[in-house]
């Protein structure tokens, strides 16, 4: 029997690799928000959660949910982190939803006192991280 896919997530470039394996060939359908739980030995564990129904603007509902879900996962393995993807159709251009969805899986992470990995997106092209930097609301001109 085959051994699951379980590398060393040491750097946000190790990360990458695993969605990369994870996610690849690219093309998706919708948008989409995927969990990984990375161990306290920081090696993946083998099940990923899609959550789906993400086209629109996240809810307040779907923070609130999302914080009981981490903080009842974080119980099960205290000092692991949680890595997460937002992936959708087009080209890797950070738009506003993606923005939206990415301070919601952060300030729910922070909600439920959670450790998390560096966000990453997942387009039709490939991977991106999503540094904290990205998250921002753009202003219009």
């Amino acid at each position: 029997m085959d051994e699951p896919y379980r590398p060393t997530v040491r750097t946000q470039a190790d990360l990458e690799a695993v969605w990369d394996r994870l996610m690849g060939p690219w093309g998706f359908g919708r948008r989409s928000v995927w969990m990984l739980r990375i161990d306290a030995g920081r090696r993946p564990l083998p099940v990923i959660t899609e959550i789906t129904e993400c086209d629109d603007l996240p809810t307040a509902a779907q923070a609130h949910g999302m914080a009981e879900v981490l903080a009842a996962l974080d119980t099960d393995d205290p000092g692991g982190t949680f890595a997460f993807l937002l992936s959708r159709p087009g080209h890797p251009v950070v738009d506003e939803t993606d923005r939206a969805w990415a301070r919601l899986l952060v300030e729910t992470g922070r909600s439920a006192g959670v450790r998390l990995e560096t966000l990453h997106l997942a387009t039709d092209t490939g991977t991106v991280p999503l540094p904290a930097d990205e998250l921002a609301p753009r202003r219009t001109a």
